[in-house]
């Protein structure tokens, strides 16, 4: 990730107003409410890449490895050098593998 993307993304959380509000708005998640939708993008039976940052300490490589088992025929590559915002910290290599994975599904 470049120096001028953090710059940018940190402006969100630049004074008191800022930072109340984000955390507003991840207290406010009913996560009660996703339960009827359990299973629900499996039972589409798609083709999923999933690209996940080893670094990540928002949501560890153990819940990619869930998104994974519960995905049929999903694919996982776990990025080491990036953390949450993988394709922001390994813009290339996860280019590169979302244009491989399309690539093997249209020829």
């Amino acid at each position: 990730m470049s120096y001028q993307a953090i710059v940018e993304y940190w402006k969100g959380f630049a004074d008191d107003t800022r930072r109340l509000g984000h955390l507003e708005l991840y207290r406010s998640g009913d996560f009660d409410k996703l339960l009827p939708y359990e299973g629900r993008l499996a039972s589409l039976r798609l083709p999923a890449l999933i690209l996940w940052g080893e670094q990540d300490r928002f949501a560890g490589v153990k819940m990619a490895e869930r998104f994974h088992a519960e995905l049929g025929g999903s694919e996982l590559t776990v990025l080491s050098e990036a953390g949450h915002f993988a394709w922001d910290d390994e813009p290339e290599r996860a280019a590169g593998l979302l244009v491989d994975f399309l690539a093997r599904r249209v020829s």
